[in-house]
């Protein structure tokens, strides 16, 4: 998998606001072997100190110290002599467990974007990327990332406005969800960091699903190096002329050398290119947003049965993690059928990585006007005292998108869902 050798990886996918809700880097915190091992310990649920020292063989002194400073950070808490951990932990025997669970959800996303594949692919043939990289490169970049990930996960936010759903949040959660996961050969996750480099960006999927050579933290300090950010900048801007590229790109396959210039290697979507993955993607991934909309009191019905209604407070991580699942459980299921090319095991280092112009890899005017009809839509099924409020926010976001200005736009869109959550 692409996670390294960690026996447990954490994940957020609203990052901003971590350091607020943990006093401080969690990723930092739980670098340590024996933090990792307690927390893995406390996955199922609430332990007494003895409980945890007899399953670990660690010495008392210094599980108390390990444990003193997971609580300052607000990682594990103690309540009625018993430590827990104050977000979902899931082990892969659990993931395995929830994944049979949402399994009705990920067939009918399946079904439908399996009916979509054809025009995915007719829209990405019109492209410029298609040019210079067949179906089989772009494939999941476009279904597992553009489509579930970014347009899907979206819609189920938008679409569920005044959804009681939210109100089983805790405050913490709605604005930086967190959890983790006990890496192993059954764990399920998929994701996609992306970088903004100058005036262009990098996104890069991660997944428990492939391995690469080096692992996701390891190509996180490549991309940070100056020099690496320079040379993809100047092959960005086709301006290669002089360019010592740096070895490293070589070596991971990110810049190759044509007629002895240095040229970018994987793909690269221009603005046109957004504009056109834009429009469809959305469309297809809102359908698959609509179906899980409709789906989630299965998302509830599992937080209760696995057990964490007992003492998490909150659902938000848990549901983080159960929204997330399909962007790699649908995917396999449409390879196992046949819809998508075959995920390699040992992928190449250039494999699910994509460049992109602008502050984003989807068009952001596209996906404002989308987001705002979602909103609409949604705010007029509810009742009128629930109005109120995101309807000044819709105002101004509308306004925002009149005046050009699509990614401000989208800012305030957000404001519409945090207090609905909160």
């Amino acid at each position: 998998m692409s996670y390294g050798t960690e026996k447990v990886s954490f994940f957020s996918s609203r990052s901003g606001n971590v350091r607020e809700r943990f006093r401080g880097n969690p990723w930092e915190i739980l670098k340590g072997e024996e933090r990792q091992a307690i927390l893995l310990s406390l996955a199922n649920g609430p332990h007494l100190l003895t409980d945890i020292q007899r399953e670990l063989g660690l010495d008392k002194k210094l599980l108390k110290k390990e444990l003193r400073v997971l609580r300052n950070a607000k990682i594990v808490r103690e309540k009625e002599g018993r430590w827990q951990p104050t977000f979902v932990i899931l082990t892969e025997r659990a993931t395995v467990f929830l994944a049979s669970l949402l399994e009705p959800m990920i067939d009918k996303i399946a079904t439908d974007l399996s009916a979509s594949i054809g025009d995915l692919r007719q829209s990405y043939e019109k492209t410029k990327v298609a040019d210079h990289h067949i179906w089989d490169d772009f494939a999941h970049i476009f279904v597992d990332a553009l489509i579930l990930d970014f347009s899907m996960l979206g819609c189920v936010d938008f679409t569920s406005i005044g959804s009681s759903f939210y109100n089983l949040w805790s405050k913490e959660q709605c604005q930086t969800p967190f959890f983790g996961l006990e890496m192993g050969p059954r764990q399920v996750m998929t994701g996609v960091n992306s970088y903004q480099i100058g005036s262009y960006g990098l996104s890069l999927m991660h997944s428990t699903l492939f391995n690469r050579r080096l692992s996701t933290n390891e190509i996180n300090e490549i991309i940070r190096d100056k020099t690496v950010k320079e040379a993809l900048t100047k092959c960005l801007n086709r301006g290669s002329e002089n360019l010592a590229t740096p070895e490293i790109l070589s070596k991971i396959g990110w810049i190759s050398e044509t007629n002895h210039q240095p040229r970018l290697s994987i793909p690269f979507l221009n603005d046109d290119d957004k504009k056109t993955l834009t429009t469809i993607g959305l469309e297809v991934g809102h359908r698959a947003g609509e179906i899980v909309a409709e789906d989630l009191d299965i998302i509830v019905q599992a937080f209760d049965r696995m057990g964490f209604n007992n003492w998490l407070e909150g659902i938000g991580d848990f549901a983080t993690i159960a929204l997330h699942l399909p962007l790699a459980l649908v995917p396999a299921k449409l390879v196992r059928k046949g819809f998508l090319p075959r995920i390699p095991k040992d992928a190449p280092m250039t494999w699910g990585v994509w460049a992109w112009t602008g502050s984003w890899t989807l068009d952001f005017h596209v996906l404002a006007k989308h987001r705002l009809e979602e909103v609409e839509k949604a705010l007029s099924q509810l009742k009128p005292e629930g109005q109120r409020k995101k309807k000044k926010h819709l105002l101004q976001a509308k306004f925002l998108f009149e005046d050009n200005k699509p990614a401000e736009s989208l800012k305030a869109l957000q404001s519409i869902l945090l207090p609905s959550r909160a």
